[in-house]
């Protein structure tokens, strides 16, 4: 399938469609912008990390959150913007991965007291 460049660079421009729907709506434009959002939220932790890691410590830090909201963008992009994973036993196999990854998710930002009650 091609795509122009303003639909690879602007969210929701795009109406791809592969059939995948839940609760009876279409999913493929909406995986197509999640992964669009996962891909500047990359460019942004990227270059945090080139400039910021030694001159804006704080930010950098808070900046790396981002990392948990585009791992599953990218999740739910690949689980439902592709034919590959539509059906079948890898779409079993990447449902399970990405339940793997949720409890990682939740544990890091346990152990790491970012779930942590405010007093």
């Amino acid at each position: 399938m091609r795509f122009s460049l303003i639909q690879i660079l602007i969210p929701f421009i795009n109406r791809y469609n592969n059939g995948t729907r839940i609760l009876g709506l279409p999913l493929g434009s909406l995986a197509i912008a999640l992964g669009i959002f996962a891909m500047y939220g990359i460019y942004v932790i990227v270059f945090s990390s080139l400039g910021w890691i030694d001159t804006k410590k704080y930010l950098w830090q808070k900046l790396h959150f981002i990392s948990y909201p585009v791992a599953l963008f990218v999740m739910i992009h690949s689980l439902y913007a592709g034919t590959d994973l539509k059906h079948g036993w890898l779409r079993v196999v990447w449902i399970i991965m990405i339940m793997v990854v949720l409890v990682g998710f939740f544990h890091r930002l346990r152990r790491s007291g970012s779930l942590a009650k405010q007093k």
